[in-house]
Parts: C-alpha cells; structure tokens; sequence
C-alpha cells in the first residue's frame, strides 16, 4: 500500500462529489485506474476547482468543467482567486 505523510495511503476511498453530491470512488492509491486520470483540464481551471473544493470531484463534475469554454475558466479563476485573497498577474 502506497505511504504519504502522516499514514497509509488506501488504494481506494470511497468520496462524495462536493460539487454535486454524488458518491464516487477516487483511487489515488492506484492513479492510473483513477476515474479522472484521463481527463484534461487547462491550468486555470485546475486552480479554481483548487480554490473551491477541498477534494476530489466526481468524473461527471470534472467533464462538464472540462467542457467550460477558455475564456469563461480564466475568468472564472480570477475571480476564485480574488475571493480567496491571492493576486494573479
């Protein structure tokens, strides 16, 4: 079983989605078997769901943000950004 700081890492966890509520299974232990392994998100978006979520989003979550247009993410980050007190250039 995979070691982090602090303890034992499982291979599977059992999560809700705080996005939508869903229940969902992250595999951080396993990441190639992850349900999100293989979907792409810009670096903005990455830092908003960062911002906003403190875990893991479910596969359908991240797919429709994934889907969210460039010019809408980056402001969207911004924004999140702001609220949270960091400055983005």
């Amino acid at each position: 079983m995979p070691v982090r700081a602090g303890g034992l890492m499982p291979e599977h966890e059992p999560k809700r989605c705080p996005r939508c509520g869903n229940d969902f299974e992250c595999r951080l232990g396993t990441i190639h078997r992850c349900q999100c392994v293989d979907i792409m998100l810009g670096d903005d978006m990455r830092e908003s769901i960062a911002a906003t979520y403190d875990d893991c989003l479910c596969r359908a979550c991240l797919l429709e943000l994934a889907e969210t247009p460039t010019r809408a993410t980056t402001s969207q980050a911004r924004r999140v950004s702001r609220y949270h007190g960091q400055t983005k250039d």
